[in-house]
C-alpha cells in the first residue's frame, strides 16, 4: 500500500486519504480560534491558503500514499483556518436578513461548479496524466487567491 494507484486497485489507500482529510480538518477546526488569535485574522487566512494549496498539490507532489496522506492531513488542518475565517468575515459583513441568501449563493457556486471541474480535470488527466493536473490546479488556486487577497479585506460596515 505504499504506492497510490489511480486505477482503483488500492481501495484502502483511498480510504486512508479520505480519513487524512477528515482528521486534518478536525484538528484544524479544534485549534482555528486559538491560531487565529495568535496570528491575527488576516495572517490566519493567508496561512490557510497555503494549507489549501498543499492539499490540492499533494497528488502532484508524490505518488507515495503515506506522503500524500501526510500532506493532506497537514494541508487540511491548516486549510481549515481559511474556511473558518472567511466564513466568519462574511457573517460579519452581511446583514442578518441577507445572510442566508448570500451563503446559499456561495454554496451554489462552490458546489454547483464541482461537476464542471471534475469533468475538466478528468479530461485533462486523460491527456497529460493526473499529477500534472493536480500541480496545475494548485497553481491556479494559489494564483487566484493571491490576486483576490481575501486576507486584505476590510470588514464591511452594515447598518442595523
Amino acid at each position: 500500500m505504499s504506492r497510490f494507484q489511480p486505477d482503483g486497485r488500492l481501495e484502502t489507500a483511498h480510504g486512508l486519504l479520505l480519513s487524512a482529510l477528515g482528521i486534518g480538518s478536525m484538528i484544524g477546526s479544534a485549534v482555528a480560534a486559538r491560531v487565529s488569535r495568535l496570528l491575527g485574522e488576516s495572517h490566519a487566512v493567508a496561512v490557510g491558503v497555503g494549507g489549501l494549496v498543499t492539499t490540492i498539490a499533494a497528488f502532484g507532489l508524490s505518488n507515495n500514499v503515506w506522503v500524500i496522506a501526510l500532506l493532506m492531513t497537514t494541508g487540511s488542518a491548516v486549510g481549515t483556518l481559511f474556511g473558518v475565517k472567511v466564513i466568519s468575515m462574511r457573517q460579519r459583513s452581511v446583514s442578518n436578513d441577507l445572510l442566508g441568501r448570500v451563503n446559499s449563493a456561495f454554496q451554489f457556486v462552490g458546489i454547483g461548479s464541482a461537476p464542471l471541474g471534475a469533468t475538466f480535470g478528468g479530461l485533462m488527466a486523460s491527456m497529460v496524466g493526473i499529477r500534472p493536473v493536480f500541480l496545475c490546479l494548485s497553481a491556479v488556486a494559489a494564483l487566484t487567491v493571491v490576486l483576490r487577497r481575501p486576507w486584505r479585506r476590510e470588514p464591511v460596515s452594515v447598518a442595523a
